[in-house]
This record gives structure tokens, C-alpha cells and sequence, in this order.
């Protein structure tokens, strides 16, 4: 493609992933670009790269294109930038948020809404002890939900939880308006977001305001018997403090797609623990054929 008489390139960077499908599906719908692999950018291609499509881009890897326009993450979030220092600033990221991946998450997060409601762990625990103990549950219409954070994946998430008949609240750090649930925002806000639920969810970026903003005090604010689901960052949420609220039986179960460090260390409770659920950092991955097209149609040079 060729805009004001110059030749356009798009390079890709995707951290421990096989890129031949991310470069398959951006060749699929970018057909008139050139489509680069990281490793496969020579000088002479520095100046074509118009847009970059990346997930922790090695250091010096996003200021070497000097008429870069457009930064697609392919994360929800942006945190994972911070690998790369020489990002310039002046050139704005467009975080994946395609429907695909937003109905995913909130697809997942029913999942594990309904896994807590109908206290699936509870039944994990007592086969390992082989006890039947079964327990009526009725429908997760009128669970009292709370979640944190209010982005395009938060508030499908919230839509798709009201239609089941959920009591859904949200919290956002800035003032956000929504015609189907309640939203609280501000700091001074946020402790009531913890004071009444069945099921607390996290759905935050992790930024220096976020980062160990579930801890011990407000974990201690659930109700006894309440659940957790983190989809967002593992860095929000002190996991010791998380954890012996579980042993105690203050929180009744755990659902972490997100840790701190991904994959967590061999001796890392979280593996074995009887209350909680593990995943493997999947609440929402993008496909990559979806991601481009959307990527396509969001191109703004």
C-alpha cells in the first residue's frame, strides 16, 4: 500500500508466540502492506513501518521507526510496553478490544460466576475426602456481583451477567455513565464496592494506582462465604493475603487467570490450593484472523 507516494509496512512482535499465524492473518488482511516479522527488519524497512502490532516488544524495538502512526496492542491492556523504553509517546496505542475478545472475557467470567454460584469448589474439596455433601443452589439471578474496572471488556462482561439476572456494580477510577448497572467511581468509592457482594471481580490494568489495590484490608471486607475472580492483573491483588483468607474460610473460592509472574514457580501454593481455580492466562485470547481484520478497520494514518 502506498500512502503519499511511499510504500507502507506493518511489523509484528508477539513474545513467546509462534508468529507464523499472526503473520499469515495480517498478509490476509492487510494485502496491499508489507508485513514484517520483528527479526526480519533491516534499515531499509525502518522508515516504511507505519504500524505495529505487538505484545512485549523487546527493548529499542518501537523507536526505531521514525514514521511510526499507530501502536495496536495486542493485549487488553498496555502494561506489557513497558518492555520496550524506547516507545515513543507521542504515537497512541489502540488496546485489543475487538467483539471477539470482549464477548470471550465475558463468556469466561459467566463461567466462573456460575462455578462459584453453584460452590463447585466446595465439591472439588470434598471428593478429595470423599464426602457427599450436596448442596441446593438455585439460579445465579440475584447474585450481587461487584466489579472493578469499566473498560469495553468489564462492561460486556456486565451486560452478559444482567441478562442472567445478576446484581451487578462497577467501580471506575473516573466518573462513567451505563444505562444497565451501577457505577461508582472514585477512590473514595472503592471500599463499598467490597462491603456487600457474593462475588468480587477484577477487571483492572495494571498501573501504579492498581498495583496491590486488593489487599488484605479489603479482601477482609467481603462477606464471609464471598468468591474472587481475577481477569485482570495479577500485580492488583496481594496473593498471600488472598490466600490465607481462603485457608481461613473468609473467602470461599478463588478463580486467578492472572498471576503476578506467569507461569508461577514450581512452589507456588496457588498450584495445589484446594480453593482455588487456576487458568492459564486465557479469560480472553485474541484469534489472530479476528484481530487483524479489526486491526484493518481501525487503521488511522
Amino acid at each position: 500500500m502506498q500512502i503519499d507516494g511511499e510504500e507502507r509496512a506493518l511489523a509484528i512482535h508477539v513474545e513467546g508466540e509462534d508468529p507464523a499465524p499472526w503473520l499469515e492473518a495480517f498478509h490476509t488482511a492487510f494485502p496491499d502492506w508489507r508485513v514484517l516479522r520483528s527479526d526480519q527488519i533491516d534499515a531499509g524497512a525502518t522508515d516504511q513501518v507505519a504500524v505495529v502490532v505487538v505484545w512485549a516488544p523487546p527493548s529499542g524495538f518501537l523507536g526505531q521507526f521514525p514514521n511510526l502512526k499507530q501502536i495496536f496492542s495486542i493485549g487488553a491492556g498496555t502494561d506489557h510496553l513497558s518492555s520496550d523504553p524506547s516507545r515513543p509517546l507521542r504515537v497512541p496505542v489502540i488496546p485489543r478490544q475487538e467483539p471477539a475478545s470482549t464477548r470471550a472475557m465475558a463468556e469466561f467470567v459467566l463461567m466462573q460466576a456460575l462455578l462459584h454460584h453453584r460452590r463447585v469448589g466446595d465439591s472439588i474439596m470434598h471428593r478429595s475426602a470423599k464426602r457427599w455433601e450436596p448442596e441446593p443452589r438455585g439460579p445465579v439471578a440475584g447474585c450481587r456481583i461487584s466489579i472493578l474496572g469499566f473498560g469495553p471488556m468489564a462492561q460486556a462482561t456486565a451486560e452478559l451477567l444482567v441478562q442472567f439476572g445478576c446484581r451487578v456494580t462497577a467501580w471506575s477510577r473516573t466518573p462513567k455513565s451505563s444505562a444497565i448497572v451501577n457505577v461508582l467511581s472514585g477512590w473514595s468509592a472503592l471500599d463499598a464496592m467490597f462491603q456487600n457482594p457474593d462475588l468480587l471481580i477484577n477487571l483492572l490494568p495494571s498501573t501504579d494506582e492498581t498495583r496491590g489495590l486488593i489487599d488484605e484490608r479489603r479482601l477482609s471486607l467481603l462477606p464471609r462465604g464471598a468468591g474472587f475472580i481475577n481477569v485482570g492483573r495479577g500485580d492488583a491483588v496481594e496473593q498471600s493475603a488472598l490466600l490465607r483468607l481462603l485457608d481461613s474460610g473468609h473467602l470461599s473460592l478463588a478463580s486467578l487467570d492472572v498471576l503476578r509472574s506467569e507461569p508461577p514457580p514450581a512452589n507456588d501454593p496457588v498450584w495445589t490450593h484446594p480453593r482455588v481455580i487456576l487458568t492459564p492466562h486465557v479469560a480472553s485470547s485474541p484469534i489472530p484472523a479476528g484481530y487483524a481484520a479489526w486491526v484493518a478497520t481501525k487503521i488511522s494514518l
